[in-house]
């Protein structure tokens, strides 16, 4: 790679999260390995991040700090001058046979963190502040390299980040920021290159270009996002499905299909896969997405209800439309006079038309379904882009999808025009791609999605 490189070396004690802070950061859930085990990395590893304009940013995985204890004697044993510079007094003691024995993990850290422009040192808030954590400090302290401290997992109950920060301000280190590696937030993000741009002037360029990027990539995801899921809810909220002897179990199953599609499009969207979640569930079949939208009590617990007779319909998640000499009844009709009704006076209609009528019978996803569908995938989104890419378990279940979404009534009108436009879906079959109608409503379901994003997700922005 060309251009000025900028070496930023990440220090800590074991398990502190320093291979997490680089996952997220490069957004590459694959880089290095990340354990509950002390001791996971054992080897310093780099990548090169070529942000263009000139600027290359070299982030640097090192083993962590076992023994800083022990270290610490090591070094304060030696025939040092206690005049010498510590960076100095650092560079001998790296040369001496003990850093090659009993401290090589901590000796391979030590040349990395001279070797940089920068550390960031992590700390894993969940920890008490205990001694051997302080003698890291002492060690920080006199390499005499541009310092910034990382409070990792802030966003844990079990975090105690003030009493980390009051600890660091008594060793004097005072360059401190949060950024949690697995619930992610952008605001922190930016903060972190701030600081970083602030204590090595010469990484500004590169942590204002890297800034850059991932604002653009937030806001491609977030348009991406609204077009996949706009794309879902057309494909649901405009199918007609034949009713069969199965019932409707048809429809539930391509739907739900549908959906799953759809996930995978998002988890790929956000840099996120199955294969990363291998021997557990997939975030997204946890207790929420477990939820079948097809039940009557799921909707009425969402407040999703249509009414008492109406309900009925909304708990099989279908109108059943009648079709005669192939002219189906409009959605206007199905909505005053048939959903209205419910299921149960859809089958006493049909029993009086069996003869009359030619008898086709479909079934066709109702507007609280459509309306689920479109909450918990915009759900799905925001949790997604706030999820860091060192987490290591399922996403957190949500159950609190009553709230509505910015934007909705939009949503709402759009599907009901797609429910007036069977043809639209892809279930049937490729639409037709000169249908301006179709266009249009794609694009205001699309552009009232980005909105819903916009406010459900402030971390998407």
């Amino acid at each position: 790679m060309t251009g000025a490189l900028i070496r930023l070396a990440v220090i800590g004690h074991t398990n502190a999260g320093k291979t997490s802070l680089l996952r997220t950061l490069l957004r590459d859930q694959h880089f290095g390995a990340v354990s509950s085990r002390p001791g996971t990395t054992r080897q310093v590893a780099a990548v090169q991040v070529d942000l263009g304009a000139g600027c290359t940013l070299e982030l640097v995985d090192t083993p962590g700090l076992e023994d800083s204890m022990g270290l610490l004697d090591a070094l304060h044993a030696g025939d040092f001058d206690p005049r010498e510079p510590g960076r100095e007094r650092l560079s001998r003691w790296l040369a001496t046979p003990a850093a090659e024995a009993e401290f090589a993990q901590e000796a391979k850290a030590l040349r990395q963190l001279l070797a940089a422009d920068l550390a960031l040192f992590v700390i894993d808030v969940r920890e008490p502040v205990i001694g051997k954590y302080e003698d890291e400090f002492t060690l920080l302290a006199t390499a005499g390299k541009p310092c910034l401290v990382v409070l990792n997992f802030t966003a844990t109950p079990t975090g105690q980040p003030e009493v980390w920060r009051a600890a660091l301000q008594r060793a004097g280190l005072f360059n401190v920021t949060s950024f949690d590696t697995v619930v992610f937030d952008a605001a922190d993000e930016a903060r972190l290159l701030q600081q970083v741009a602030l204590l090595a002037p010469a990484a500004a360029p590169h942590c204002a270009r890297l800034t850059q990027l991932r604002n653009a990539e937030r806001t491609q995801q977030r348009a991406v996002a609204a077009r996949l899921i706009a794309e879902m809810l057309m494909d649901c909220a405009a199918w007609r499905a034949p009713l069969d002897a199965t019932g409707n179990d048809a429809l539930a199953t391509q739907i739900l299909a549908r959906e799953q599609r759809l996930v995978a499009d998002l988890l790929g969207l956000f840099r996120f896969g199955e294969v990363d979640y291998l021997d557990q569930p997939l975030p997204v079949v946890g207790a929420l997405w477990r939820y079948d939208p097809f039940d009557l009590d799921t909707l009425k617990e969402l407040g999703l209800g249509l009414g008492l007779a109406a309900a009925k319909g909304a708990a099989f998640g279908v109108v059943v439309d009648l079709a005669t000499l192939g002219h189906t009844l409009g959605l206007g009709a199905l909505l005053g006079g048939v959903l209205g009704a419910g299921v149960d006076a859809v089958a006493r209609f049909h029993g009086q038309w069996r003869d009359t009528w030619a008898g086709r019978r479909y079934t066709h996803l109702a507007p609280a379904v459509a309306l689920f569908l479109a909450r918990r995938s915009c759900v799905l989104a925001r949790d997604l882009a706030r999820r860091g890419h060192a987490a290591v378990s399922p996403l957190a279940a949500h159950t609190a999808l009553a709230q509505a979404l910015s934007g909705e009534q939009e949503i709402l009108a759009a599907l009901a025009e797609c429910a007036r436009h069977p043809h639209w879906s892809t279930l049937a079959g490729p639409p037709k791609r000169d249908d301006p109608r179709r266009h249009a409503t794609l694009q205001a379901l699309e552009t009232a999605l980005i909105i819903a994003l916009q406010d459900l997700a402030p971390a998407i922005r």
